[in-house]
């Protein structure tokens, strides 16, 4: 791992006081999204884990949104020139002012608007979006002709800064930090890690892990540049040599996100939560075999799974049923058997001392592919949707329940074959563009359908499907399944 910047000056009070701030962080999936203005379908979630790792990677770059707030444009770079200490995986930007006798006409400095000039040529294309907020107005996204795989999309939004004095800047979980000049301006460039010592490193190119702030003093704003991982370094630098400013009139100005708004997203949220502690189930849970009734406001039916069956092949299933997003040949061999992997075993840190996820152990994995057929009894007047079950994992502790989702790292092939909890086989499939939806019988009648998920084969002993709970309006139910 590349350590690029170092000191000898630990700040030992202020680490733990920074430390304890970020323990108390967590940003959910759909604040990300409109955050980072990452689209839903690129946020990549690992096969079994949380939230958390994409969400510390997005604080971290939160943080450095907060340099120099209320101080006037023309004197950034006297701020952000101050001394860097780097404490394992926490780096630190201390802002030292040069002048202690700052007067306060020097801070009120007349605010300048800008518009932000680009030439990033044909490799790129600007992502049209039909609605946004004032805010997202401020964030461009741009994709790569090479496409989403090859992990070199980006965005970029402008940032206009005020907001409180801070003496330092913090980051966290970064293998890189480095300060640039681009254009004699200053720059930041830091690069988060994904998983420390994953052998499935370039599985994470399109994650969103190289972060560039680019500073131009003279106007009182930040570009910030976001991009995934397949960028690298030198992709992050050739971005950002792309972007100048011109001064121009209020009302001709590009949008802008204050660096006053970005506090207010991140700083009350709650405590990430910990893959150490397993979540207490709350939802009733019933046996295989017993009907489950499901109400919303258009639906009513009652769901009853007849018979759960364990596959190590696809010989049994018929090929169209299949996704077709599954990487087939990667999947199974020439037999059609479901090919073993290797899976790694991941600890959290604090990403500080430790990175805040990396390999401790790792494993050889035979797939399963678990064939339920269910019976749906339908009580709707209205023809209606409903999306396939997802499929957790549970355990049962003194008679109660507990998410026993493992903390995990999977080759992305076998990742994308389970993702969101979701199947990756639909018998009775209306096709693609709505691969998992079930067209509901007639009030009355009966449908069964047959749908499969891939599964670990150790953990295959404790699958639980969840009934409901899509909405804030309807009730989640667990079906505990198993091979009879």
């Amino acid at each position: 791992m590349s350590r690029e910047i170092k000191s000898d000056n630990p700040y030992e009070e202020e680490k733990e006081h920074l430390k304890a701030m970020y323990q108390k962080i967590t940003v959910p999936p759909q604040t990300l999204g409109r955050l980072l203005a990452v689209p839903e379908t690129e946020k990549r979630k690992f096969y079994g884990g949380s939230a958390a790792r994409l969400a510390a990677v997005c604080v971290m770059a939160l943080f450095i949104l907060i340099p120099a707030g209320v101080f006037a444009a023309e004197r950034i770079s006297s701020y952000f020139s101050g001394r860097i200490v780097n404490d394992g995986y926490h780096t630190e930007v201390v802002i030292e002012p040069e002048d202690a006798e700052e007067t306060e006409q020097t801070r009120q400095t007349e605010q300048k608007y800008v518009h932000v000039l680009t030439d990033f040529g044909k490799e790129y294309t600007l992502k049209k979006a039909v609605q946004k907020t004032e805010d997202e107005k401020a964030t461009y996204e741009y994709a790569y002709k090479g496409g989403f795989s090859a992990g070199k999309d980006f965005y970029y939004r402008l940032i206009r800064t005020d907001g409180e004095d801070l003496e330092k800047i913090s980051f966290y979980d970064i293998s890189v930090s480095k300060v640039e000049s681009i254009h004699q301006h200053k720059a930041v460039y830091m690069a988060a890690n994904t998983v420390n010592g994953t052998v499935y490193q370039s599985d994470h190119d399109t994650d969103y892990t190289q972060f560039l702030y680019l500073f131009f003093d003279e106007y009182g704003y930040i570009v910030e540049i976001c991009g995934m991982q397949g960028l690298g370094e030198e992709g992050m630098v050739k971005l950002a040599e792309k972007i100048t400013l011109q001064e121009t009139e209020q009302d001709k100005a590009d949008s802008f996100v204050s660096l006053t708004k970005y506090d207010k997203y991140w700083l009350h949220q709650n405590q990430i939560p910990s893959s150490q502690r397993q979540e207490k189930i709350l939802e009733p849970v019933v046996d295989m075999g017993k009907k489950v009734s499901y109400k919303s406001c258009y639906i009513n039916c009652d769901f009853q799974v007849t018979e759960v069956s364990v596959f190590s092949d696809k010989k049994e299933l018929d090929e169209q049923g299949f996704s077709s997003n599954l990487k087939m040949k990667r999947l199974f061999d020439d037999n059609g058997k479901l090919r073993t992997y290797r899976r790694e075993t991941l600890k959290a840190g604090d990403g500080i001392k430790e990175p805040e996820l990396r390999v401790i152990d790792t494993k050889t994995i035979q797939p399963k592919l678990v064939y339920v057929t269910m019976k749906i009894i339908s009580h709707s007047k209205e023809d209606n949707f409903l999306n396939l079950p997802d499929l957790f994992f549970l355990e049962k502790k003194d008679g109660e329940y507990y998410d026993d989702s493992m903390e995990v790292n999977r080759p992305k092939y076998i990742e994308d074959a389970f993702k969101d909890h979701m199947p990756c086989y639909f018998q009775e499939t209306e096709g693609e563009a709505g691969f998992r939806l079930v067209k509901l019988p007639k009030a009355g009648k009966e449908k069964t359908i047959h749908f499969a998920y891939l599964v670990d084969e150790d953990m295959t002993d404790r699958m639980y499907l969840s009934i409901g709970g899509n909405t804030s309006l309807d009730s989640r139910q667990y079906i505990h399944i198993y091979s009879e």
